[in-house]
């Protein structure tokens, strides 16, 4: 039995059909994984801030303020991280506070003058808008808050 091969000329358009098909999965999952990226770094960058403040109060508890942490904490966020943040202020989004050291817990009270073995806790929050909101089961926008706690061995 002999088998017959379609002439080439009337296969012209499968290819271009296997394209549509196959270019909209694709850009799918390259969206989805960019998307993705972009929350997870914008995440990553906020925790590191949080870290940084914390060790930047810690060590200057006798010469810096409230405004000198947040100062030092936009800073470092200036690179990328809040831009990526969605109505992102330095005053209101990064809190620096006395915590309690086991729980971490804002204890309400003044944190520049601590004694030695009290904690200090930096908390950066912001909204996070994704590009393609909707997108990959993403909602419109997403709260993070970070924050990071250390003890104090200065004073």
């Amino acid at each position: 039995m002999r088998r017959f091969a379609l002439p080439r000329h009337q296969r012209r358009g499968a290819s271009l059909v296997e394209f549509a098909f196959v270019v909209p999965v694709f850009l799918l999952l390259i969206f989805g994984i960019l998307e993705y990226a972009r929350f997870f770094y914008t995440v990553q960058v906020m925790n590191n801030a949080a870290r940084e403040g914390a060790r930047y109060a810690v060590v200057n508890t006798n010469t810096a303020s409230t405004a000198n942490v947040q100062t030092y904490v936009d800073n470092y966020l200036s690179g990328v991280g809040y831009s990526q943040l969605a109505g992102y202020n330095s005053t209101t989004n990064i809190s620096v506070y006395e915590a309690d050291p086991t729980t971490g817990a804002n204890t309400s009270l003044a944190w520049q003058s601590n004694g030695w073995g009290t904690a200090v806790g930096v908390s950066v929050s912001g909204t996070y808008k994704p590009i393609l909101p909707g997108f990959l089961f993403l909602p419109g926008s997403v709260t993070i808050n970070a924050s990071c706690v250390m003890t104090t061995e200065a004073n």
